[in-house]
């Protein structure tokens, strides 16, 4: 399956935003781990607001802290 992370459609509230990404890094952290362990690979889903870089910088961060290199992944969107 896939993976990721989707700001593009965040709610307008801040708060509830911020919610969101963070349940988005967690849940998508939990199944690169899960991917590592199992060894399977990624297909990682990644969007963002047409002016902004966030969801993209995230996702290096949880591949750094996450994933296992020795398994490949797909980077798309």
């Amino acid at each position: 399956g896939e993976v990721g992370l989707d700001y593009f459609r965040l709610p307008t509230d801040s708060n509830q935003a911020m919610a969101e990404v963070l349940h988005q890094k967690a849940t998508c952290a939990l199944q690169m781990r899960l991917a590592a362990e199992f060894k399977l690979p990624l297909i990682l889903h990644v969007r963002d607001l047409s002016d902004r870089t966030t969801a993209y910088s995230d996702i290096l961060e949880l591949l750094r802290n996450n994933a296992s290199f020795s398994q490949p992944f797909i980077l798309h969107c």
